[in-house]
């Protein structure tokens, strides 16, 4: 897949920041888009920032840690299912 030839990205605060690189980064490890080569991009606020990025060459990155979060999480359900 390409990346689109415009991304809008809104407002939010810095949650809405996180949550706009979690799902850029998801949806890029998912489909190999690279957001870094948008056409145009527009954001407001939070999105504002995240397109700062984009442009600045960082590729979004989700939350760190959450892969071994995950990990925990199904190694702990066998054990609380036992219970």
């Amino acid at each position: 897949m390409q990346a689109p030839d415009v991304l809008v990205l809104g407002a939010g605060g810095a949650l809405a920041e996180a949550w706009m690189r979690g799902v850029l980064a998801g949806i890029a490890a998912e489909t190999g888009i690279d957001f870094r080569t948008t056409e145009s991009l527009v954001g407001t606020s939070a999105g504002a920032i995240v397109a700062a990025d984009l442009l600045a060459g960082r590729a979004p990155e989700g939350p760190a840690g959450l892969a071994e979060l995950a990990e925990l999480a199904v190694e702990a359900e066998p054990a609380a299912a036992g219970e």
